[in-house]
């Protein structure tokens, strides 16, 4: 059976250094420092995780993603 063209992935070169996609709005918002209040949060617990018997920390690393998982579970501004 032949499948449809919709259903089958397609791998299409990503041009990261394309400029089609960045554009600025020329919108621009004033926010005085001391506004800001800092949010510690961590959304993703590998701890927990390996409290509960999943001890993930490897999966990502041997995948380099541990540099994402830095900055997501760094700081965060309301």
């Amino acid at each position: 059976m032949e499948e449809s063209s919709s259903s089958r992935q397609q791998n299409l070169p990503l041009n990261s250094e394309s400029e089609a996609s960045h554009f600025a709005k020329g919108k621009t918002m004033d926010i005085d420092y001391n506004d800001f209040e800092l949010v510690i949060e961590q959304p993703l617990d590998f701890e927990a995780l390996k409290v509960n018997g999943f001890d993930v920390v490897k999966f990502f690393t041997d995948q380099g993603w541990s540099n994402f998982f830095d900055i997501l579970n760094g700081p965060v501004y309301p």
